[in-house]
């Protein structure tokens, strides 16, 4: 079981200070390392999978940029509260509800390792940046499996970027498109460093204008029904 929001409360007020320092941890294969060393070390050492990510955060919190921070705390939770409310609508198993939240709370986790100055670049980014930007799916997939994250959860986490025209993924639950529209929505009505927050309406148009080549159409219709006009989180 997750936190709730009080909890949630209570981990972000839990966090070490950084040190003075925000800059990130590197995406080479020294950071990566270290993230496996870390995550096998909590994995022995704490309980329960909700409990191991609050330890590895707090561990990489101090090397962790501003945006860095964002990305892996609170668009995540807003990301697990918009997945839980989607998959409501649209019936989905308790079962499957509880993967697609834990799903979601790892799912930008492996921004841990993409420098902060590209997650606060404010421009659109280049080819080679962009090259790098996307390998956070995996990266965060890894750390999640480290972590012990159930294999539906590593997977979803691994195709939360997957387009609905580029087929099924025979390795990702389904409802991995429920995160996929999720998460797209949730950080359009964010401020992003290149790009103030969409109203609602507008978020939803541009789900819609997608519908069928990078959203799932039927998780489209769900999210137009239940947000209308109203903010994610």
């Amino acid at each position: 079981m997750f936190p709730s929001a009080t909890c949630h409360l209570v981990e972000e007020s839990a966090r070490r200070p950084a040190c003075g320092s925000d800059a990130p941890l590197s995406a080479d294969a020294t950071a990566a390392a270290i993230h496996q060393a870390v995550a096998l070390a909590i994995r022995q050492d704490v309980g329960t999978l909700a409990a191991r990510r609050r330890a590895f955060l707090r561990r990489c919190w101090p090397y962790l940029g501003p945006t860095q921070r964002r990305h892996v705390t609170d668009h995540c939770w807003a990301v697990r509260t918009a997945v839980l409310r989607l998959g409501a609508y649209l019936a989905l198993p308790e079962a499957t509800l509880d993967l697609l939240g834990r799903a979601a709370l790892f799912h930008d986790i492996g921004k841990c390792r993409i420098p902060e100055w590209i997650l606060a670049k404010p421009a659109a980014l280049a080819d080679d940046e962009r090259a790098v930007m996307s390998r956070h799916a995996a990266i965060g997939a890894s750390i999640a499996a480290d972590l012990g994250a159930p294999h539906s959860v590593v997977r979803m986490v691994a195709g939360h970027h997957r387009r609905a025209d580029s087929g099924a993924d025979p390795l990702a639950p389904p409802a991995t498109a429920v995160l996929t529209a999720a998460d797209a929505l949730a950080s359009m009505m964010s401020d992003r460093p290149y790009s103030p927050a969409r109203t609602a309406p507008q978020a939803l148009a541009e789900l819609r204008r997608q519908a069928g080549t990078v959203f799932d159409p039927a998780v489209v219709d769900a999210a137009g029904a239940v947000w209308g006009g109203r903010r994610v989180a």
